[in-house]
């Protein structure tokens, strides 16, 4: 996912994959402090989802599963290098 900063509130975040075409949310676990603000918004191919992130400026440090949620399922909540954000302090 691309970076959004601290503090922000809407921020664009970018997810690349694969079968995102019904993708209806996008969670982050565990959440303390990122909240997922729209709908996502999924590339005619399904392989691009955009989301609008905010990050709190207190949000606790370290690292969060980025799950999308499709009419297929979840994500898996196993953390990868392809589906982990890192949160650092300010």
């Amino acid at each position: 996912m691309s970076r959004g900063g601290f503090g922000r509130t809407g921020a664009p975040g970018s997810i690349n994959g694969i079968n995102f075409l019904d993708a209806s949310e996008v969670i982050a676990e565990p959440a303390d402090g990122i909240t997922f603000t729209s709908a996502p918004s999924v590339t005619p191919e399904g392989m691009w989802l955009t989301v609008e992130v905010s990050i709190e400026p207190a949000a606790t440090p370290g690292a969060r599963v980025i799950r999308v949620v499709t009419a297929r399922g979840t994500s898996t909540s196993t953390p990868a290098t392809g589906n982990t954000l890192t949160i650092n302090t300010p």
